[in-house]
């Protein structure tokens, strides 16, 4: 149970630090761990079952396969992170056609000068 706050915390705080939704990353950060060790002990009751009486091995098993699903969650925030990072809005970017001198505004005076 405190690993999961821990890794609740770890992702809010990163998150929250690279302007996502934080809330939603702690989640994923906590639940990652959970879905983790479930898999793990899906897996092991279904092909190993003389295994769940060995408790060592299972908290074991179930430790390092929640860590195994953080770290790829982990992956995935860094991934989000990157790609926030990289976006570009039109916002961003100010369009200036006027330095292309078939477009100015000097270059279409001149044009109208030249006809009439």
């Amino acid at each position: 149970m405190i690993l999961l706050i821990l890794f609740g915390v770890w992702f809010y705080n990163l998150a929250k630090k690279n302007n996502l939704n934080a809330v939603l990353w702690a989640i994923i950060g906590a639940g990652s761990y959970i879905v983790g060790q479930l898999l793990a002990g899906v897996v092991v009751g279904m092909f190993a079952p003389s295994m769940i009486n060995d408790d060592v091995a299972l908290i074991v098993i179930g430790l390092f396969s929640g860590l195994g699903a953080v770290l790829i969650a982990y992956l995935f925030l860094q991934q989000a992170i990157n790609n926030k990072k990289q976006s570009v809005t039109i916002d961003d970017k100010i369009i200036d056609d006027t330095k292309d001198s078939n477009n100015s505004f000097e270059s279409r005076n001149k044009i109208h000068d030249d006809i009439s």
